[in-house]
């Protein structure tokens, strides 16, 4: 096996030909998962001004049938050691010129793969972007903590791989006899987990809006339980309606009408007694009004909610434990289409969302105090984390439940991560297994002194080392329980989630905080009868003068008002897959 370095003008130049550039006096490769390799080489060269200029190399393997074969491409990435003399040191960098590209590439595949696997529900999608920041989502790592996957970058061609953190794409077997003497080592690498506690923070806020008529809370307040007066108080009425828009509130609906009201004989008088003045007798007319004065609200209050669960690692008697704390992006509520309201007056083809759902109006018309479904036409649930402005529940939405799938999943990954918790050190000559001991591969040892007369283990890290009398590469690989890969779908399918459906809400008397009648019918008679009027014009200029008034006090619309929520998942137990 003959090494052979080549300068090249690009990363991605590809090898016709090799002109055995520099001649190498040896040469140093390292590589662990999540990262590039690094080589260093030392070279006689008699043009060292030359290695000062250049700033790509490759490096192949020539075999015995004169085909070469690429082991590295990198980048120059430090000024050349020993400048000067016949022999320099350089190192280089494996990374490519478009690694920023590939993991932009990658995050969007990773974020289209998601989308399509989520709204079908699947059980395979990588991530939940709720869980991380835009400077999260340049990170590739954030794509793959919900999975036993680990990215690394091909030596070879800079292409970012991914491999299984326990098995890699291939299986190689090596005999302990090859295995160089005194360079076998078996090392604790960490204690694995036996807990994951995790903690998700869901926050929002949640709107509520609805109609109150404002006539129904004004009426009980009079007597006979009817808004009446022995003045015409519809002035009155008008004005509060202003008030109402002037406070924040919207005046949805108003149809203020007088009234003779239907009821038995004297229920509801028509008239006052009697007043004498001077030598007359005089009545007033009692006036009674009823109708609608629907006034619509929007309330505001700030949503916490948070899940625990513990996941357990049925397998490990001892072990660490583990705590996961999630704080979620701030929940978004639909943008997309408007909240449908009553009293509202939609045209065809309008989309409004309603109960969570998505509709669109199929006739022009005005709507009443209830959703009338035979006039909309369903399309689609919403499409967003929160179902409506009123949602109650994070995690009683599919979003939410997928978020806390996804969490147990990142828990599992990181068990899975702990069980290797042994590491093995040992060297081979290269010769053998310089190309296919990569990070991708997994090797299994065949030697006498392990249980059932082998172990095996994932390749965590090689370094390649060469001179002019030796071909050295040392593996080093974790070793691990068997993994645990339970369908959590399935389990959590079972799980009963407690959360409450109840929306906290909004009573008409959290609106209307109070209704004051001014001059009520029982004061003006009051009035009228202690009155030293001399005739009838001036005891209806007592009237006239005091007439019925109505205020209300309402629910000041700026006031936000905080709900928290804590969900207590019972423990999920998972043990080591059975083959």
């Amino acid at each position: 096996m003959k090494l052979i370095f080549d300068w090249c003008d690009s990363f991605d130049e590809i090898k016709t030909s090799w002109r055995e550039d520099e001649q190498l006096i040896s040469i140093k490769i390292a590589q662990n998962e999540c990262g590039f390799a690094i080589a260093k080489a030392v070279l006689f060269t008699k043009h060292p001004g030359l290695c000062a200029e250049k700033r790509f190399a490759k490096i192949g393997i020539q075999f015995a049938d004169d085909s070469v074969a690429v082991l590295f491409s990198g980048r120059v990435i430090s000024f050349p050691a020993g400048f000067g003399s016949s022999s320099v040191e350089i190192e280089l960098i494996s990374e490519p010129s478009n690694y920023l590209q590939q993991l932009c590439e990658f995050r969007e595949k990773a974020m289209r793969d998601y989308a399509l696997q989520n709204k079908h529900t699947e059980e395979n999608y990588q991530f939940d972007d709720l869980f991380f920041s835009d400077e999260d989502l340049q990170n590739p790592t954030a794509f793959l903590e919900g999975n036993n996957k680990i990215f690394y970058w091909d030596m070879k061609n800079g292409q970012l791989s991914l491999s299984d953190i326990h098995h890699g794409k291939n299986m190689l077997e090596i005999n302990g006899g090859e295995i160089l003497q005194n360079s076998l080592k078996v090392r604790l690498a960490r204690e694995p987990y036996k807990a994951v506690t995790i903690t998700i923070n869901a926050g929002w806020l949640q709107y509520e809006s609805g109609f109150v008529d404002l006539m129904s809370m004004i009426a009980p307040r009079f007597a006979h339980g009817k808004i009446n007066s022995f003045t015409d108080i519809r002035s009155s009425l008008e004005r509060l309606c202003r008030f109402q828009e002037r406070s924040g509130y919207s005046l949805l609906f108003k149809n203020i009408k007088e009234v003779i009201p239907d009821g038995l004989v004297g229920q509801y008088p028509q008239v006052s007694p009697e007043f004498s003045v001077g030598n007359k007798k005089v009545k007033f007319k009692r006036f009674y009004f009823a109708g609608q004065l629907v006034c619509g609200w929007q309330y505001k209050q700030k949503r916490t909610e948070q899940v625990c669960v513990r996941v357990v690692n049925g397998s490990a008697e001892n072990g660490r434990e583990k705590n996961l704390n999630f704080k979620l992006k701030q929940l978004q509520l639909p943008k997309q289409f408007p909240i449908w309201h009553a009293y509202t007056y939609y045209e065809n083809c309008d989309k409004v969302i309603y109960s969570g759902k998505v509709y669109k109006c199929n006739e022009n018309h005005a709507s009443s105090h209830q959703f009338e479904k035979n006039k909309w036409t369903f399309l689609e649930d919403v499409p967003d984390a929160l179902q409506d402005d009123s949602c109650c529940s994070f995690f009683a939405t599919m979003r939410g439940k997928n978020a806390i799938k996804y969490a147990i999943k990142r828990a599992i990954a990181l068990i899975n991560y702990s069980q290797r918790y042994i590491e093995i050190d040992f060297c081979v000559n290269a010769e053998k297994y310089i190309l296919d001991a990569t990070i991708a591969n997994s090797v299994k040892i065949l030697d006498s002194r392990f249980q059932n007369g082998y172990i095996t283990g994932k390749i965590i890290k090689t370094e390649f080392s060469a001179d002019s009398s030796h071909r050295l590469l040392k593996i080093t690989v974790g070793c691990q329980r068997k993994a645990i890969s339970p369908n959590i779908f399935k389990q959590l399918s079972e799980l009963s989630i407690p959360v409450s459906e109840d929306k906290a809400p909004i009573l008409p008397s959290d609106i209307v905080r109070n209704v004051e009648i001014q001059n009520s019918p029982e004061e003006q008679l009051i009035m009228l009868a202690h009155s030293d009027a001399n005739d009838a014009r001036e005891l209806k200029e007592v009237l006239k003068k005091h007439p019925t008034k109505i205020k209300l006090t309402l629910h000041p619309q700026n006031t936000v008002r905080e709900i928290v929520t804590e969900i207590k998942l019972p423990n999920f137990e998972i043990n080591e897959e059975k083959k």
